[in-house]
């Protein structure tokens, strides 16, 4: 498995995130391009607010529940620090060649996250990968702020291989995160233009 892009991403404004993206050197690559893209639109999608009204209608709350900054302030105290110098790994594998079965996985090592999209999603719709892409990048980081180990996550998902999502399960210690990256990525299908029923059934 051959890296296809790495992205050096620090804590700051937008702006920096943009500056990062344009230093990066990314090949000319479906790879490089779906990271670059992925990156950019869910950076977007952050600073414009759409993943907390979209959570609320996912879990049936109204449209007024409390502001995401309200919340991250309430749990200020048991989150856990994302490293200052964080690596984002983008790896396009084979299914084959994934964990277990999964189009989309990632792993911690140190600082390092990497993410494994199966390239058969991208050879679908380039447009699948950036999502699984940034589904799997936020999922982990939430799941690194708030102490919940690549360990515990593996296992779960490992003791359902009936489940197509185990994140979706109630029960899952990934609950929160997942269901949270989930409505980062449906909000960013609906700006890319693709069917969800579609995507999740491919």
């Amino acid at each position: 498995m051959t890296p296809v892009a790495a992205w050096p991403a620090k804590r700051g404004s937008a702006s920096r995130v943009g500056d990062a993206l344009v230093r990066a050197r990314l090949s000319k690559t479906a790879g490089a391009r779906i990271f670059a893209l992925a990156a950019l639109a869910a950076t977007i999608a952050f600073c414009r607010a759409v993943i907390g009204p979209t959570i609320c209608d996912i879990a049936g709350r109204p449209a007024s529940c409390a502001p995401a900054e309200k919340t991250m302030k309430d749990n200020s105290a048991s989150a856990q620090i994302v490293p200052h110098e964080l690596q984002v790994q983008l790896l396009l594998v084979p299914q084959s060649e994934q964990r277990y079965d999964t189009s989309g996985d990632w792993l911690w090592s140190g600082n390092r996250l990497e993410i494994r999209v199966s390239r058969e999603m991208a050879d679908l719709d380039p447009r699948y990968a950036m999502l699984l892409f940034v589904h799997e990048m936020i999922e982990a980081l939430l799941c690194r702020s708030s102490g919940v180990s690549a360990v515990e996550v593996d296992s779960f998902d490992m003791s359902h291989p009936q489940s197509d999502e185990p994140g979706a399960d109630p029960a899952a210690p990934y609950h929160r995160q997942h269901m949270a990256a989930e409505a980062a990525e449906r909000a960013l299908a609906a700006h890319l233009g693709v069917n969800w029923d579609q995507y999740v059934s491919d």
